[in-house]
């Protein structure tokens, strides 16, 4: 199965709000997750309750979902 990752709109503007070096460290995470794991959902943490059947990602002091 191939993975991809999909930015809202409201997303990709709180990005660009973001410091460009922590933009980048964010970005580059999610590449090599995506690139270098046959299951991204292994080094994620699974969501409960409304957002169930998505998954949370620690880089840093941020959070990805």
């Amino acid at each position: 199965m191939g993975w991809t990752v999909e930015l809202s709109s409201g997303a990709e503007q709180q990005l660009r709000k973001l410091d460009p070096g922590i933009a980048r460290r964010l970005g580059t995470y999610l590449r090599m997750l995506v690139a270098e794991t046959s299951d991204p959902r292994e080094r994620g943490k699974a969501l409960t309750g409304p957002m169930k059947g998505l998954w949370r990602y620690r880089v840093g002091d941020y959070r990805l979902v």
